[in-house]
């Protein structure tokens, strides 16, 4: 942040901690906090908008007109009836003849959108477009020959049509003050308005333009004006927002032809006012501010004694007097009453640059102590600490009487107060500044305002600093495969903390992110395991990040550090286990953890049985996620055939390698409760809530819907059956009618009735049913079913049965193998009284098929009122 002094009775002052723009700056940092509410300042630069006014010249006539009339051709025409002082427009870019500069200004860019009236100003950088035409063609009009100009380094760029003139070219030509009515162009201003005037005839088909620019900054500012029929623009030179020189150049364009008329200036100076100070009789001074002109809108005057640093400064806003006098009253009472010199400043808001320019330092005044006025001085200090959670503030005040509205201006050194923001003081004269609300590290400014005596005023000015990012750490050994990183001295904006862990050897691929945790006494751990990074040897790289509350949360580098690890290690294999074993429900978990020297699993495969020959078997599988893995055994997926299962796991390692266990024998002896359920398609149509509940009320608690036939039927109601199923409490299963054909076929229709599932929400636990029962399917009905199941497995649904007749068993002389998908797995169509009824009672009193998951034993229930297929589920997996 600059300071900028006025030299002052020998002495240097500092008018404020922030910036002081001087005169001719687009903008003033008011008091020291550019948000300071009292001053209205404005530092952004608006939008150019025109007052209807002041460019009363601008014509009809768009830029675009100029585009498609008036092109420039391979030549170009320079004019100039004035000899007073050749002019010479030289490309101050020095840009090679090979391509137009980046950002130049041609003639096609004068047409923009929202311009104002016939203004025209560069879409990128607004540099004067540069005059280009063949020197062999140069042509100077002879009868004007006063003024003519001379351009230098002219370079030919037809297919652009770039119409350029240097902002740097050498102007002989007088001020505004000194212009005479013979010059080609004339220029002057009033209050905000410059006036330009073209002295010259101009012919039916010409048209003409005013390029004007400040002479800072390289053009950035250029505006291209249109004059009016008379030859005259009035430029609001709040576009331009600048006192100093400005630059005009004149163009005409005539026939397709570019031609330049004149180049000539004008200073546009800032104010130059009169100020006075005068004692009252209360005490109290005024001053009157005079000469200001009527570019400036409004006045402000800081005001500070010179005892402590500006802790006392206040800005008054002053009262218009007339067109051009600004009056106000200084009371000491503002100022602590202190007795020194006090400094006064003066300040306006003018329209031309918008916003606050300097306009005096003023000697200011003596205000000298008298046996009468002696008083206790105010003693007001704040303290400043680094919290966890922000800067926190406190005042210290012998005038807490006199004080109330306590705000902290805070905001740091680094960004020029882009992060400044009030905070206002609780009861205790406290408060706390996030640092979330902040950026940068370094000095941070801290002011303090308080409302006294129903002014508000400044009362102290302090700083503090806040350190850049940085941490320590301390590594030690646990054991042969962990060790421990302690971190402290971590910066309080810290919120959390990672370590980034590697090995030397072959370039990261083993980094790992370990989080710390925060302990009591505001240190961090964080425990490397060795197992993550293949249990290497060597030397270990150990990085710390955090993140910052003062970067948005960024993740920032804290420190390094490193340590060796030179025993070898030899990791175990991972022991699996039984849990939760349950013989009467028929249940237990096999469970796989990890251990800090153990090998990295990769999956676990456990294969149950409990028949000879491993009738019953069933394989179940599990990822290792995070060193864990886990499988749920259940009778039911063994035909709930009670007895003692065999239980053997094989891990499988990240490594490739694999290692069997045997866990020995686990009783399941699950005493089977016959559950009922039915099984609907199409033909039941919509199956309202109420119905399914009045099935669930007499003990049939599960129903199967048909999803799909083939590969391409869906069942229009299997939407509706399954929600208003679900809503009454029932399990829902479903069920895929085959009609495949040969083992393409089996496969397509598997993964139909995946999809269909799924769309209907039903996971990888539901039961699915093949429905084998059409004759078309009989033919290799084995192998195209062994083909079904392997890719219903392949998509993640395991939890598989089989519907069939019981003639087409192989065990009542029919093809089909009951033992290549297991007798637990069938559900048997047998209908013992034919197209009887037959009650739940009956059913359970026959028993037939009961080593099988379930029979059916009746396609004329009447359970819907409506005749349903109705079964006995020995199982528990359908209902």
């Amino acid at each position: 942040m600059r300071k900028k002094m006025y030299k002052v009775k020998k002495h240097w002052v500092i008018a404020s901690a922030a910036a002081l723009t001087v005169l001719g700056t687009s903008g003033l940092v008011a008091a020291d906090e550019q948000s300071y509410p009292q001053t209205g300042a404005s530092r952004e630069l608006a939008s150019v908008s025109t007052d209807p006014s002041v460019t009363a010249t601008d014509t009809q006539d768009s830029p675009k007109s100029v585009e498609n009339t008036s092109q420039p051709a391979s030549t170009s025409t320079l004019d100039d009836s004035s000899q007073e002082g050749q002019n010479q427009l030289v490309d101050e870019t020095s840009q090679s003849s090979q391509s137009e500069p980046a950002g130049s200004e041609t003639i096609s860019d004068w047409e923009t959108d929202n311009q104002s009236a016939s203004e025209v100003q560069s879409s990128q950088r607004d540099s004067e477009a540069q005059i280009q035409a063949p020197a062999s063609t140069n042509q100077v009009d002879p009868s004007d020959e006063e003024d003519q100009l001379q351009v230098a380094d002219q370079t030919i760029n037809e297919g652009s049509r770039v119409l350029r003139a240097s902002a740097g070219a050498t102007v002989a030509r007088a001020t505004a003050a000194g212009q005479s009515s013979s010059e080609v162009t004339s220029a002057s201003v009033s209050g905000k308005t410059l006036i330009i005037h073209y002295n010259r005839s101009i012919a039916s088909n010409e048209a003409l333009y005013f390029a004007v620019w400040t002479e800072e900054n390289d053009q950035d500012d250029m505006v291209w004006y249109q004059a009016n029929a008379q030859g005259a623009a009035y430029i609001d030179l709040s576009k331009h927002r600048f006192y100093g020189k400005y630059i005009i150049h004149t163009y005409s364009v005539i026939n397709g032809q570019n031609i330049g008329r004149n180049a000539t200036s004008i200073m546009v100076n800032p104010p130059k006012i009169s100020s006075k100070i005068e004692a009252t009789s209360n005490g109290d001074y005024k001053l009157t501010v005079g000469n200001v002109s009527s570019d400036i809108t409004e006045v402000f005057v800081p005001v500070w004694s010179d005892k402590n640093d500006q802790d006392d400064m206040i800005w008054y806003h002053a009262d218009k007097v007339n067109a051009n006098t600004y009056s106000l009253t200084i009371k000491p009472a503002n100022h602590h009453n202190d007795f020194d010199h006090y400094s006064v400043h003066i300040y306006g808001q003018s329209s031309i640059t918008r916003g606050l320019i300097g306009l005096s330092a003023t000697p200011g005044f003596e205000r000298k102590e008298t046996a009468s006025s002696s008083k206790v001085a105010p003693q007001n200090k704040v303290r400043a600490s680094l919290g966890a959670n922000g800067i926190q503030l406190h005042l210290d005040t012998n005038e807490a009487a006199d004080l109330s509205n306590i705000y902290f201006a805070v905001w740091s050194q680094v960004g020029d107060q882009d992060d400044i923001h009030w905070y206002p003081a609780d009861g205790s004269l406290s408060a706390l500044a996030p640092y979330s609300n902040h950026s940068g590290y370094g000095t941070y400014h801290i002011h303090t305002y308080a409302n006294k005596n129903s002014k508000f005023v400044g009362i102290n000015t302090t700083s503090i600093e806040v350190p850049s990012p940085s941490a320590s750490a301390k590594i030690s050994k646990q054991d042969d495969a962990t060790y421990n990183v302690k971190i402290d001295k971590v910066s309080s904006y810290i919120t959390s903390v990672l370590v980034p862990v590697w090995t030397q050897k072959n370039d990261q691929d083993d980094i790992v992110w370990y989080p710390a945790s925060k302990q009591s006494d505001g240190s961090y751990s964080a425990t490397i395991k060795l197992k993550d990074h293949n249990f290497e040897s060597g030397k270990y790289l150990v990085h710390l990040y955090g993140y910052s509350s003062l970067e948005g949360g960024r993740l920032v580098g804290l420190g390094a550090t490193d340590f060796t690890v030179t025993a070898t290690v030899t990791p175990a294999v991972v022991w699996p286990s039984v849990a939760d074993h349950n013989p009467a429900a028929g249940s237990l978990r096999v469970v796989l953890n990890e251990t800090d020297t153990s090998k990295k699993a990769k999956s676990m495969d456990v294969a149950v049985w409990s028949e000879e020959n491993q009738a019953n078997i069933h394989w179940y599988s599990a990822d290792v996620q995070n060193g864990k893995a886990s499988v749920q055994v259940d009778e039911q997926y063994h035909g709930m055939i009670s007895g003692s299962y065999t239980i053997h796991v094989y891990v499988n390692y990240q490594d490739g390698s694999r290692t069997g266990f045997n866990l020995g024998q686990y009783d399941l002896n699950k005493e089977r409760a016959n559950g009922y359920f039915i099984d609907v398609s199409s033909y039941n149509y919509n199956i309202s809530v109420d119905s399914y509940r009045a099935l669930k009320s007499r003990g049939i608690t599960g129903v199967v819907v048909k999803l799909t036939e083939g590969n391409s039927y869906i069942n229009p109601y299997a939407a509706s059956q399954i929600a208003n199923a679900k809503a009454a409490g029932l399990k829902v299963s479903a069920y895929h009618f085959a009609r495949y054909k040969n083992a393409d076929e089996a496969r397509s229709e598997a993964a139909y009735f995946v999809n269909v599932a799924k769309s209907y929400g039903l996971d990888s636990s539901t039961a699915m049913v093949d429905d084998i029962e059409h004759s078309d399917v009989l033919s290799n009905v084995n192998s195209n079913t062994s083909v079904w199941t392997q890719t219903m497995k392949s998509l993640g649904y395991n939890n598989l049965l089989y519907y069939t007749m019981a003639n087409w068993l192989d065990t009542r002389g029919g093809s089909f193998s009951t033992s290549q998908v297991g007798i637990e797995n069938m559900w048997i169509a047998h209908y013992v009284k034919g197209y009887s009824e037959m009650s739940e009672d009956e059913a359970a009193n026959y028993n037939y098929y009961n080593n099988a998951a379930a029979w059916q034993y009746t396609s004329v229930s009447k359970a819907l009122g409506a005749n349903v297929d109705q079964s006995i589920d020995y199982s528990g997996r359908l209902s």
